[in-house]
């Protein structure tokens, strides 16, 4: 019989797509994690995955499996679950995972608070995308998210409004909107862009936000980076202007003198975090006191709402 283990392999090898980052995943060497992948087919006699050179895909069969294996790991997850909420609620590990363009600006806010909230409540912090956090919370990985993209509808899942963070316009001092109050979205539209690359959620957000505004297709970016740190650096010296969020702006300290933040007029510029949880999980009554301290903190942060 496939072991709780195996299907736990077998999960972070469809979730990475790749046998190197799922054992970095599941905290075993590749020779294991290969291995053990190997055996589970050869027992069932069911190819699980396709083959091509590092990457893996999930065969007709394997997707089948995948998912019956996800409910499996769901409902054995939540025997420990049962047992830490019925003991002491909001103590022990709480695992977060939290998008990147959201942790560093907004967990340094919040920590002591948390702390001063929970004394005996432990966070472990995990950064990732949308997707991969997500597909994380399914497999018991994380007990709460912070996303910046509202989850499809999912009956799973359970979460509160954290607070609205606006864009900026992040521009040169010498550039032609730098001495403005204020710009429209069009205006910005028109600029040269550096965005996060695809499957960062701000990148898409912002992308989509361009192309709403200039009427047109898929709108692409002048240049694309992995981090907003990159994104800064290269406005402050002068290779074009980019967006970014609230926190980023005003919870780093001050800006370079050669950069300037520029508010953008628009109600769409902007982003929604959310607390996501389980709705089944053992803390589900217990979870919305750390999204309210989450929530008051970050919005005395200026135009965070």
């Amino acid at each position: 019989m496939t072991s709780l283990r195996e299907m736990g392999y077998i999960a972070a090898v469809a979730a990475e797509g790749h046998v190197g980052r799922a054992a970095a995943r599941c905290g075993v060497s590749q020779p294991t994690l290969s291995g053990a992948l190997k055996k589970v087919e050869d027992d069932l006699g069911v190819t699980l995955f396709e083959r091509s050179g590092r990457a893996l895909a999930l065969t007709a069969e394997g997707r089948s499996l995948v998912a019956q294996a996800r409910r499996v790991l769901d409902e054995a997850g939540r025997f420990d679950e049962m047992a830490r909420g019925f003991s002491r609620p909001l103590s022990g590990k709480l695992a977060v995972g939290v998008i990147p363009t959201l942790s560093p600006y907004l967990l340094p806010l919040c920590l002591k608070p948390l702390e001063r909230a929970f004394p005996d409540l432990q966070l472990a912090v995990r950064e990732a995308t949308t997707d991969e956090l997500l597909a994380g919370v399914g497999a018991h990985e994380h007990d709460a998210l912070l996303l910046a993209t509202p989850p499809a509808d999912d009956a799973r899942l359970d979460g509160e409004v954290l607070f609205d963070e606006p864009f900026y316009f992040l521009c040169h001092a010498d550039g032609p909107l730098a001495d403005r109050d204020s710009v429209a979205m069009a205006e910005v539209a028109e600029q040269p862009l550096m965005l996060l690359t695809d499957g960062h959620c701000l990148g898409d957000q912002a992308r989509e936000l361009c192309a709403t505004v200039v009427g047109q297709g898929p709108w692409e970016a002048d240049f694309s980076a992995t981090s907003i740190e990159t994104l800064r650096q290269m406005v402050a010296f002068g290779m074009g202007a980019t967006l970014l969020p609230a926190l980023a702006v005003h919870a780093t300290g001050p800006l370079p003198e050669s950069v300037r933040a520029i508010p953008i007029v628009d109600p769409r510029a902007g982003r929604r975090v959310r607390m996501v949880w389980r709705r089944r999980h053992p803390w589900a009554d217990h979870l919305p006191a750390i999204a309210r301290v989450l929530r008051e903190t970050a919005r005395e942060v200026p135009f965070v709402a």
